[in-house]
C-alpha cells in the first residue's frame, strides 16, 4: 500500500477491509482526515520508502544516513509535523 497513488482513497479501503481479513488493526487506525494531508502523507511515504529501498537493496551509504539521522527535523523542515508516539 505505501507505494500507491491516491493515498486517501487506499487508506479508506484498507479501513473497510472485511473483519475477518484485519478487523483488530482496521478498529485502530484513524481516518486518514486525522492523520495527515495527502500530500505530506504521499511525500512521506515515498520519500522515506525510496530511501529504506535504496539503503537495504543498494547499500548507499547517504540512504542508510538520512533513516539514521534526525527524520523528524527533515521533515520539519519541509513542513512536515510528526508525532512520535
Amino acid at each position: 500500500m505505501h507505494f500507491c497513488d491516491r493515498i486517501e482513497q487506499v487508506h479508506e479501503l484498507f479501513r473497510m477491509m472485511p473483519p475477518a481479513v484485519f478487523e483488530e488493526l482496521a478498529r485502530k487506525v484513524l481516518p486518514i482526515d486525522q492523520l495527515a494531508p495527502s500530500e505530506q502523507a504521499y511525500q512521506c511515504v515515498r520519500g522515506l520508502g525510496l530511501a529504506h529501498w535504496d539503503a537495504a537493496l543498494k547499500d548507499d551509504a547517504g540512504a542508510r544516513a538520512l533513516l539514521d539521522g534526525d527524520l523528524v527535523g527533515l521533515l520539519a523542515a519541509r513542513g512536515i509535523e510528526v508525532a512520535v508516539r
